[in-house]
């Protein structure tokens, strides 16, 4: 099962005439498809750069704190 040509037509508007799909436009459907994934994936990549770098700073300024307040309950401690 596989394509029909009337739809395939209809769709990208190639070849020259509904009864048959060529190899050459399958292919350029193809090329064209997994070119359109590839945009959409490096996109979603540096989204999730961005997240992963925000969640880091985050953490290392909650890693601060954390020995900002072991500091303090020292000298607390001591009184």
């Amino acid at each position: 099962m596989g394509p029909m040509a009337q739809d395939f037509r209809a769709a990208f508007g190639l070849g020259t005439d509904d009864k048959t799909i060529t190899q050459v436009d399958v292919n350029g459907v193809t090329l064209a498809a997994i070119q359109g994934l590839h945009s959409r994936m490096e996109a979603r990549l540096v989204e999730k750069d961005a997240v992963i770098a925000e969640l880091t700073e985050r953490m290392v300024r909650m890693e601060s704190m954390r020995g900002e307040i072991a500091a303090l309950r020292s000298m607390l401690a001591t009184l």
